[in-house]
C-alpha cells in the first residue's frame, strides 16, 4: 500500500539516497514507512512480491515435507508391522510342530518299554505253562528285564513341562531414531520447488525421482497445462503445450491410486504423425498394488513411435497399434475421474 507524499514538506527517495542519486520521495510505503520516487517506487513493490512468492515457495516446500512425512512413515510402518506378523506367524507354527514332534517322540520311548514289557510277559506265561525252560532261558530273561527297568527309569526321571521363552512385552517395537545425516541436503531442502504449480505432485520424494529419471536433479519444472483448469479437449492441451520443448505429463486417476504419466524431450505439436525420442519413459509413482516407483524406459527398437503427435488428441506414448488396443488412453475428451498435468522444465 502507497500514499502520496506531503508536496509542502518533500523528502529523499529511499532508493536514491541508497544509489547516491537525487530524486524526490512522491509515494510513501505503509509498510517500511519509506518515500520512494515514482521510479523506484515499483522496483520497490515487485521486491517485496517476490519476497512474497518465496514465502509461499516455502510454504510449499514444508507442506511437501509434511504429507511426505505423515504419509510415508505410516505407510510404510504399517506394511513393515503387517509382514512382521506374517513372518511370526509362521514361525510360531513351525515352532509348534517341532515341539509337538519332540513330545511325540518323548511318550514314544515309554510305549517303546511297555511294548517290550509285554513281549517278555506272554514269553514267561507260556514257558511257565509248559515248563519248557533252562538256565540259558532264564539267564536272558533276568537281563531283559533289567534292560527295561534301566530304561522304564529314566523315562520315569523325566520331567514334561511347556517352556515358553517369548516376551510379549518386548517382542516388537517402535524406535524413534534422529537420523539427519544421511539425508542429502541438497535434496532433503531445495530452496526451491522443482514442480511449481498444480497438487500432483506435492510429494517431495516424486518430485526427486522424476528429476533422477530424467537424469537432471536440480531441474525446475513449471505447470503449464491442468484439466481441470484449462479444459480437457485435445485443442486445449494443444495451446497450452505446443512448442515448450520437453515435457512431464502426469495423471491421477481418482479413488484407485494410479498416480503415473511420461516424460518426452520433443515439444509437442499439432503436426500429425510419430516422433523419434530415445530418452522418452513411462512411470508409476503411485498404484494399488504396492509397486514400487519405477521408469519404464523405451525399448531402442521402438524409438521411432515413442511419442504421436495427432491434432484431435491429447498426449500420446506408444504407436498406433497400443492406442487401437487401448482407445481410451487417446481419445479426448478426458473422463473427468482423471487428473492430468503437464509441465514443462524451466
Amino acid at each position: 500500500m502507497a500514499a502520496s507524499v506531503n508536496r509542502t514538506n518533500p523528502k529523499e527517495c529511499a532508493t536514491c539516497k541508497e544509489l547516491k542519486e537525487k530524486g524526490r520521495g512522491v509515494m510513501i510505503c505503509a509498510g517500511c514507512s519509506q518515500m520512494f520516487c515514482n521510479k523506484h517506487y515499483p522496483q520497490h513493490r515487485q521486491l517485496i512480491d517476490k519476497q512474497f512468492d518465496q514465502l509461499i515457495e516455502q510454504h510449499a516446500l514444508f507442506q511437501q515435507d509434511l504429507n511426505q512425512t505423515q504419509h510415508k512413515t505410516v505407510s510404510q510402518l504399517i506394511q513393515e508391522i503387517d509382514e512382521w506378523q506374517q513372518e511370526m506367524f509362521d514361525e510360531i507354527m513351525r515352532a509348534v510342530t517341532a515341539c509337538k514332534q519332540k513330545l511325540t517322540q518323548t511318550l514314544s520311548k515309554q510305549d517303546e518299554v511297555k511294548r517290550k514289557f509285554t513281549l517278555i510277559t506272554n514269553d514267561l506265561r507260556v514257558k511257565q505253562s509248559t515248563r519248557d525252560y533252562d538256565e540259558s532261558d532264564v539267564d536272558e530273561w533276568k537281563q531283559q528285564l533289567a534292560e527295561l527297568e534301566q530304561q522304564l527309569k529314566k523315562v520315569q526321571t523325566q520331567k514334561l513341562n511347556l517352556h515358553r521363552s517369548i516376551n510379549f512385552t518386548k517382542l516388537i517395537d517402535i524406535q524413534v531414531i534422529e537420523n539427519t545425516e544421511s539425508i542429502s541436503p541438497s535434496l532433503h531442502s531445495p530452496k526451491q520447488p522443482l514442480f511449481i504449480g498444480g497438487t500432483l505432485l506435492n510429494d517431495k520424494q516424486h518430485q526427486i525421482k522424476l528429476n533422477e529419471f530424467c537424469g537432471r536433479e536440480k531441474e525446475r519444472w513449471t505447470l503449464i497445462y491442468k484439466g481441470t483448469r484449462d479444459g480437457f479437449a485435445a485443442k486445449d492441451f494443444h495451446r497450452q503445450c505446443d512448442g515448450k520443448g520437453p515435457t512431464m505429463t502426469v495423471i491421477q486417476s481418482d479413488g484407485s491410486g494410479y498416480l503415473f504419466g511420461a516424460h518426452t524431450t520433443i515439444p509437442w505439436s499439432s503436426q500429425n504423425g510419430p516422433k523419434n525420442d530415445s530418452e522418452a519413459f513411462l512411470f508409476t509413482l503411485t498404484n494399488p498394488h504396492r509397486l514400487p516407483i519405477t521408469k519404464f524406459t523405451i525399448d531402442n527398437k521402438s524409438k521411432e513411435h515413442a511419442v504421436l503427435h495427432l491434432t484431435n488428441h491429447g498426449p500420446i506414448f506408444g504407436s498406433v497399434r497400443h492406442l487401437q488396443r487401448h482407445p481410451s488412453i487417446s481419445t479426448f475428451p478426458w473422463p473427468q475421474s482423471l487428473s492430468i498435468v503437464s509441465y514443462f522444465h524451466l
